[in-house]
């Protein structure tokens, strides 16, 4: 009998673990795949391949996409149409299969407001334009937005790859943290806005002294000018903005001597430091507290805004700008169109005693950037929108100028997503060399895109009222002088660029907390102690005090946080 149970007991737990293990399985067989004999060995029968990345593919189903735009209230829409409803909405939707969705818009300067209370309250749009490098590195740290680099590779057009290393990758470098492309700049380096010499040619042909090659026979030829009528006339050019003004500031001898005011340069050791505060700065104050000293710039310049300065050129009193690019556009086109006096514009020069290499300091770009919000279904969606626009708006052979770009009414490349539009870092560089070579050869077919051939209608108008005795139009003077031949404003820019002679800060838009407290008494400091050593009001050594002073304040402080900055982006 005993034997007989325990031969019961055990067939009961036989079925027991039959029926179990079926469960088991069953159970399994809900949740789990089935696994196969190809996956037990390592291998699959049906491989799903990641499809080849397309930079204008269309996406079907479409892709909603919210994003935010900072409005201009000036821009003037056609009938029915806005930034939520423009050609460029449509577009995207009908040829790309991207359907933008404005989650926002302010004007202007509010939108750098907004944008910082959305990343505060980690409300983010999709895709964003940032206003500077500060917001850039905010979401870069709290890893909030897309690492780029494969989808860059993977998606950016040739065009926008091209278009964003014509600065031999410097924009696309601020977009770098760790190796990582987190972003793509919104602006590259603004090259035009070095200094150049513009120099009246009545005045100086008067004086019969020879072409100037080095700084000193500027302030010669301004000596000159002033003796000619010394109650009336001034030498140069100088106003409050001491340091950052294009049409009147000391940024052109400050670089003659290798000085770059408000940057942040590398030094020799790899550091970045201040360059108003560096030695050779003080060299340019003292050239300027020469030049102040003996009458040759204004001895209320420190009073007089820009436009003030402008009316001195074309009234009489000055007759040598150290400026940017656009003078010929304004106020020198003015004197020409009342007086028809003409200038004529020479490379910066060096102080005969610098043997340094002579680098002409750019403006400081802002660092704003396009970027995407980290957890976006289809981050590649933002090279797709960029590669369209350049594709509608700059393309040679695909652009729809004036559905995309602008016709006779309205401007509709302000309206696109990400603006402004990728197109040829240095467009009036190349539009001085297209319109030189099409005047000279009498050719136009090194006329291509619209710019170039409104500037050669204009140049060529020049030449033929000049040929057959007539005074030519103010505008078509201006197109000559800006555009036409080596020693035209874009002319020279070219033998800059060509030449390698740019520098730009490499502290872009980005502040330290220490400089978001001090930047505005620091620069202060800085405004008030040149004025006062070129006035004569302090001496020259107090520089030294002046730069120990802007150290004491936070200048030290701050050159240990910016440096930590750059050191954590290498």
């Amino acid at each position: 009998m005993k034997r007989l149970l325990i031969m019961a007991f055990t067939l009961i737990m036989a079925v027991s673990v039959i029926f179990g293990g079926c469960d088991r399985k069953g159970e399994e067989s809900k949740d789990a795949p089935e696994v196969t004999d190809e996956q037990n060995t390592g291998t699959s029968a049906v491989t799903e391949e990641k499809p080849p990345a397309d930079p204008f593919g269309k996406y079907s189903p479409s892709v909603k996409v919210k994003w935010a735009k900072q409005a201009n209230p000036a821009t003037d829409f056609p009938e029915g149409d806005s930034y939520e409803n423009s050609v460029w909405t449509r577009s995207l939707l009908e040829d790309m299969g991207i359907e933008l969705e404005l989650d926002w818009q302010v004007v202007d300067k509010q939108y750098e407001t907004k944008m910082n209370l959305a990343i505060a309250s980690n409300q983010l749009p999709d895709i964003m334009s940032l206003t500077d490098y500060t917001q850039f590195n905010r979401l870069a740290g709290a890893d909030r937005i897309v690492d780029l680099t494969e989808l860059y590779e993977d998606y950016a057009s040739p065009l926008l790859k091209q278009y964003l290393m014509e600065d031999g990758g410097l924009s696309k470098s601020w977009a770098t943290i760790g190796g990582k492309l987190m972003g793509l700049p919104r602006n590259g380096v603004n090259f035009q806005t070095t200094r150049k010499i513009f120099i009246r040619r009545d005045w100086f042909e008067e004086s019969g002294m020879d072409k100037p090659e080095t700084m000193e026979d500027v302030f010669d030829i301004a000596r000159a000018f002033k003796n000619k009528d010394p109650e009336r006339r001034y030498g140069l050019t100088l106003a409050k903005k001491i340091l950052d003004d294009g049409l009147c500031d000391m940024r052109g001898v400050c670089n003659a001597v290798g000085a770059y005011p408000r940057a942040w340069i590398e030094d020799s050791s790899g550091n970045l430091v201040y360059g108003s505060v560096q030695p050779e700065m003080k060299k340019a104050i003292g050239i300027y507290a020469d030049l102040h000293e003996e009458g040759l710039i204004d001895p209320e310049f420190a009073v007089k805004e820009a436009a003030q300065v402008a009316k001195q050129l074309t009234s009489g009193q000055i007759g040598i700008s150290i400026g940017s690019f656009f003078l010929p556009g304004w106020p020198l086109s003015a004197l020409y169109k009342s007086e028809g006096i003409e200038w004529d514009i020479y490379p910066l020069l060096p102080m005969s005693d610098y043997k340094g290499e002579l680098k002409l300091l750019t403006n400081t770009p802002k660092g704003d950037m396009h970027v995407v919000r980290k957890g976006f279904k289809h981050p590649e969606v933002l090279l797709k929108i960029m590669n369209y626009e350049i594709l509608k708006v700059s393309d040679p052979d695909n652009a729809e100028q004036e559905k995309f770009q602008s016709d006779e009414n309205y401007n509709y490349a302000v309206t696109a997503p990400l603006y402004p539009i990728y197109g040829p870092l240095n467009k009036n560089f190349k539009t001085n060399v297209s319109v030189t070579k099409a005047i000279d050869n009498n050719d136009t077919s090194y006329i291509v895109t619209p710019q170039e051939k409104v500037q050669h209608g204009r140049v060529k108008a020049y030449f033929d009222a000049v040929n057959s005795g007539q005074t030519p139009k103010p505008n078509e003077w201006k197109a000559y002088k800006l555009f036409y031949g080596p020693d035209s404003s874009f002319g020279i820019q070219n033998y800059y660029f060509d030449n390698d002679m740019y520098i730009t800060s490499k502290l872009v838009g980005f502040e330290t907390p220490e400089m978001s407290r001090k930047k505005l008494t620091l620069e202060t400091l800085e405004d008030t102690a040149v004025v006062a050593m070129i006035t004569g009001s302090k001496p020259l050594d107090y520089f030294d005090e002046y730069v120990q002073e802007w150290r004491d304040l936070g200048g030290e402080l701050i050159e240990y946080e910016v440096n930590e900055w750059w050191n954590s982006k290498k």
